[in-house]
């Protein structure tokens, strides 16, 4: 019973975080891999690859309200998923806004310097599962 209490009153003092009730990040997988295929099932797991990858280079930073650049060319000269082409990274992103998972903050700009890249932040869905039905259903 001593272990009971002391759990308890961890669970008060908000030392344990409720997780009874949370959707979890398997469930949320599928339902994006769900609504991907939906839309495009032939370009839908280009788009489930991209979007882990995006999560896990870019969440943090989109937590706490910044964009990341997003170039498909770049993307396939440096080879951030080997093999593909900038044709697989353009249909990828595209199912990816179509779908409500990434959104376009700003677009591309020419310059004397060149282009400067489109920014995007991962939707409220991928980085906050259970936000405005992104998780739970």
């Amino acid at each position: 019973m001593a272990v009971v209490r002391a759990v308890w009153r961890d669970r008060e003092t908000g030392k344990i975080e409720k997780w009874s009730g949370m959707p979890s990040r398997d469930k949320h997988r599928r339902i994006v891999a769900e609504r991907l295929s939906l839309l495009d099932p032939k370009a839908a797991p280009l788009a489930y690859m991209l979007i882990e990858r995006l999560v896990d280079e870019h969440g943090a930073r989109c937590r706490c309200g910044e964009t990341f650049a997003l170039s498909v060319r770049a993307m396939a000269e440096a080879q951030v998923i080997p093999g593909w082409s900038w044709r697989q990274y353009d249909r990828a992103c595209k199912l990816l806004l179509r779908a409500g998972l990434i959104e376009e903050v700003s677009e591309y700009v020419d310059t004397d310097d060149g282009r400067v890249a489109a920014q995007y932040r991962l939707s409220a869905l991928i980085l906050y599962p259970g936000a405005r039905g992104g998780g739970q259903e």
